[in-house]
């Protein structure tokens, strides 16, 4: 996959379209049901539903390595994906090792490239690199060798 590059918020993503019916925003999350810091939190305050649907199925499901799409709306009322890579399963303390986040990141974004229509457009911020602390250029070359054709637009501030 061809990943570009942009500068400003990921929440300025909009579709070649000019909507975000056929945007999916991604981001990194653990798999216990908590976005509070960081760009999930941001996430949290932007799309309550789709944090709401989140923490239902951190609950119910085993989540771990897998990618889910929740969609939302945001306060211009467009209808953007919200894409969650449960990359950790915990967070903080807690947090599960480097290599095992980069495992389940592979893992979860082959979920979300069997997932996606391949019409969809996928912008990110630089997940795994904040909170979790994985070197960006690791998670870059999980997205570089996706299987799936298009564009992956990461947004740095």
């Amino acid at each position: 996959m061809k990943i570009k590059h942009r500068k400003g918020s990921l929440f300025e993503a909009r579709s070649k379209g000019g909507s975000s019916a056929d945007l999916v925003l991604v981001h990194a999350v653990n798999s216990v049901g908590v976005w509070g810091a960081g760009i999930a939190a941001e996430f949290r305050g932007r799309f309550p539903w789709a944090y709401n649907q989140y923490k239902r199925d951190c609950i119910t499901q085993g989540m771990v390595g897998r990618f889910e799409g929740y969609i939302a709306t945001d306060a211009a009322g467009d209808h953007p994906i919200i894409g969650c890579l449960f990359t950790s399963g915990g967070f903080g303390s807690q947090l599960d090792p480097m290599l095992t986040i980069l495992r389940q990141t592979e893992s979860a974004l082959k979920s979300l490239a069997a997932a996606l229509p391949k019409e969809f457009e996928v912008h990110s911020n630089r997940f795994n690199s904040g909170l979790f602390g994985v070197p960006w250029h690791l998670t870059e070359a999980l997205i570089a060798d996706l299987d799936r054709p298009g564009v992956w637009t990461v947004w740095t501030p």
